[in-house]
């Protein structure tokens, strides 16, 4: 089956990996090929990774690259400071004109950073770790992955053995073509992501894939029409927000954001809001090239009221804990709610039994958004909570337009899903599954 997650460009893998190794894949500016980029070109996004890379791929991590060459060609002073506004001229890999370079080629030096200039200045002056400098476009809105130490720590929290990994894969694939009820394949980028979700147990990864896939039989609502275009989701997305942001936690784990945008407005279809943030989460699937060290969830419910909360049904909310807990590789490290009130502790309070007891130690309730900086850094939050990571409108919209490029994917994958009728032994009971009724209007607010 071919893999049509990715509509991006990334770059050929030799060299991503051969940049990876000296913690450098994360300074490469991306964005898809024949997009117009800064000063109006397209299709240089070849030229400027491939550029990059011959240029890159032997030097040590940024501190150590040679720091003598600085004074033998630097850029012009322009150029200079305007990259140095957006925190970027010390990236640029800068060495004598003429000096041998990786590769073995000449007086590349000149072209490297002019077009790692004219490429960088506009589209990604803009760190892509922090940075943002006005609006977040899609074709920025890359989440940074590990390189470095981080990478290496991941990997051994997260048991993935380079000699191994590719047996690992192969086996889950084939284990997938030999399960009647389940789909013949599923794209490598996400059987991996699965893999160290589950830090490599074979056993865990069925587990979870078979329940990913029955899921996505047994809640269709969460499943089925799921285009970011249909009126009911784009309803949603005008009054809740919820954009994974593109930096990484000094521990390696990725933060989410969720929050509503206006206390008046009611929820209108909360299936269709677990849609959306299930939808997310396959788009991760796919970005999360090099996997993370777990989930970061900030709840912002400033503007939470209980009208929001009148259509939230128990059965709903355990359905979507199921997914989250058991069908999706998540590894969720800390969940933080921020501005509460009475109603939070009732919410928080109500949802308690429908999640794992591990989980429940990790929830945390923040009455000033300062304590939140204990575990989460400043910096790399959203604008409205004193980060860097520019304004969440910007952010929510980059995600939303990403939402859009993976169209195809989603219609493509409805199809995948387990089929009950061919399990082997007995079939899987929705009922048993998410048997609860009621509502959340049964809560008493004090």
């Amino acid at each position: 089956m071919t893999n049509k997650a990715c509509p991006h460009d990334f770059g050929f893998l030799e060299e991503q990996e051969q940049l990876k190794k000296h913690g450098r894949s994360n300074n490469i500016p991306i964005v898809p090929r024949n997009t117009p980029i800064a000063g109006g070109r397209k299709g240089d996004q070849e030229l400027l990774t491939t550029s990059y890379h011959h240029e890159t791929s032997t030097f040590k991590p940024r501190n150590e690259i040679i720091k003598p060459a600085r004074s033998h060609h630097p850029l012009h002073s322009e150029e200079q400071e305007q990259l140095k506004k957006h925190g970027r001229s010390n990236n640029i890999p800068i060495v004598p004109r003429n000096t041998p370079i990786a590769g073995g080629r000449k007086g590349d030096q000149e072209l490297l950073t002019t077009s790692y200039h004219h490429e960088t200045l506009e589209t990604l002056a803009c760190d892509l770790i922090f940075q943002f400098q006005g609006p977040v476009e899609a074709a920025k809105m890359s989440l940074e992955q590990p390189a470095g130490e981080m990478w290496q720590k991941i990997r051994e929290e997260l048991n993935e053995k380079a000699d191994t990994k590719e047996a690992d894969l192969a086996h889950i694939k084939e284990w997938l073509k030999k399960e009647p009820h389940l789909p013949d394949e599923f794209d490598d980028q996400r059987i991996m992501t699965f893999l160290r979700g589950c830090k490599f147990s074979l056993e865990k990864t069925k587990r979870k894939l078979d329940m990913y896939f029955t899921m996505r039989a047994a809640v269709p609502e969460f499943f089925n029409d799921r285009d970011v275009n249909r009126p009911e989701l784009q309803e949603i997305l005008n009054i809740v927000q919820m954009p994974p942001l593109p930096g990484l936690t000094p521990e390696g784990r990725r933060v989410i954001v969720m929050r509503g945008v206006d206390k008046d407005i009611q929820t209108p279809n909360v299936a269709d809001a677990f849609k959306l943030a299930l939808m997310l989460g396959d788009v991760r699937l796919a970005e999360e090239k090099e996997g993370v060290a777990g989930d970061v969830y900030v709840l912002d419910a400033s503007v939470a009221t209980p009208t929001h909360f009148a259509k939230f049904t128990p059965t709903l909310v355990k359905k979507f804990l199921v997914c989250v807990q058991e069908a999706y590789p998540v590894k969720l490290k800390e969940v933080h709610v921020i501005n509460v009130s009475p109603l939070v502790d009732k919410i928080v309070n109500f949802v308690k039994p429908f999640i794992k007891d591990k989980i429940k130690e990790r929830i945390f309730l923040h009455t000033d958004t300062n304590d939140l900086y204990k575990y989460v850094p400043k910096e790399m939050l959203p604008a409205e909570y004193g980060g860097n990571a520019g304004p969440m409108n910007d952010l929510h919209n980059a995600w939303v337009k990403k939402l859009d490029e993976y169209k195809d994917w989603f219609a493509e994958q409805e199809n995948l899903k387990a089929n009950e009728a061919l399990r082997p032994g007995k079939p899987t009971n929705y009922d048993e599954l998410f048997g609860i009724d009621g509502s959340f209007r049964q809560l008493v607010i004090d």
